[in-house]
């Protein structure tokens, strides 16, 4: 499994790439016909068990951190277990395809009925969507 984007030089994501690594492993059942944010609470479960069973750092998971501007929210988030409880990864956790459209790049790249960008890593990488502090450019 390879990770695309990421900055190496955080401390923990060597842990935190274990944890995602042995999770989608565990959950290779991960039903297809379930909606997006049940399977997303699966993974989130197995990550949060093995973070804070089999890593030397406790780090827990936990599903959609809500940002303070009230602007947006990812999917996923990693934590450490210390009295802030603090944030050091966040991640969105995407099925694809999502759904039979016309177009089988539609949550890529696409057009909304006002002509903006509607392709959710396409809105990502112009930073629309999730948070471009977060973003190793």
């Amino acid at each position: 499994m390879h990770f695309d984007h990421i900055d190496y030089s955080n401390k923990y994501i060597q842990e935190i790439l274990y944890i995602i690594r042995l999770g989608i492993q565990k959950r290779n059942k991960l039903c297809r016909n379930k909606r997006e944010v049940l399977n997303t609470q699966s993974l989130v479960d197995t990550f949060n068990m093995i973070g804070v069973t089999m890593c030397e750092t406790l780090i827990g998971a936990q599903k959609e951190h809500e940002r303070e501007d009230g602007r947006g929210k990812e999917d996923i988030y990693f934590y450490l277990n210390d009295d802030s409880y603090t944030r050091i990864f966040f991640a969105e956790a995407k099925r694809l395809p999502k759904y039979k459209t016309e177009s089988e790049e539609e949550y890529v790249v696409g057009k909304s009925s006002t002509n903006n960008p509607s392709g959710g890593i396409e809105r990502y990488k112009l930073g629309i969507h999730g948070n471009k502090n977060l973003r190793n450019s």
